[in-house]
């Protein structure tokens, strides 16, 4: 009997440093990205009537395409970033610069440097109230990498010089205000 509680209690002391050694899988799945800069650009189709024609409204539909970088967390460094966003009402510059275009939605994904995909299923463009050239981004991960956590970013716009004052915006580039967050 007294053989049996020492092996019992052998055992038990070797383990121990082993358990404190194994990674935790709560500890690694917990670990969400950040990052730090971001640029890209959305072309609209058809493009928004400019300011001039204010009754003539289209539903446009957004193309982006853009990079993520100086990203911690996660295991991964960088992504590109590909999206296709519906305006749910039709609108032209005039809308747009109001901040009254009506919500911009559409699937998203992040493609990580790792070969690994996110996919935001739905994700949601609001202008920010006040700030014409200011818009959040929102959604959640319905595939791939990090499913399940929440997408937010807000980035600021630039429209090329002449576009939706004396020619309809056809194209926008965009920079990041913050930093996407993953959570």
């Amino acid at each position: 009997m007294r053989k049996t509680i020492l092996t019992v209690a052998s055992v038990a002391a070797l383990a121990m440093p082993l358990f404190a050694l194994a990674p935790t899988t709560a500890g690694a799945a917990a670990a969400t990205p950040t990052c730090k800069t971001a640029s890209g650009s959305g072309t609209f189709t058809p493009a928004l009537p400019p300011l001039s024609q204010p009754n003539t409204k289209v539903k446009s539909t957004v193309t982006s395409t853009g990079t993520e970088k100086g990203c911690t967390g996660g295991g991964v460094t960088s992504a590109t970033l590909t999206g296709k966003f519906k305006f749910s009402t039709a609108g032209n510059c005039t809308t747009l610069l109001q901040g009254t275009g009506g919500t911009i939605s559409g699937p998203a994904t992040l493609k990580w440097n790792t070969g690994k995909t996110s996919t935001v299923g739905a994700a949601k463009l609001g202008q920010v109230k006040g700030q014409a050239t200011e818009a959040t981004i929102t959604g959640k991960i319905t595939a791939g990498l990090f499913v399940g956590k929440s997408v937010a970013q807000t980035i600021t716009f630039a429209v090329t010089s002449g576009e939706c004052t004396s020619k309809p915006l056809s194209k926008v580039t965009y920079t990041q205000k913050t930093s996407l967050t993953i959570k």
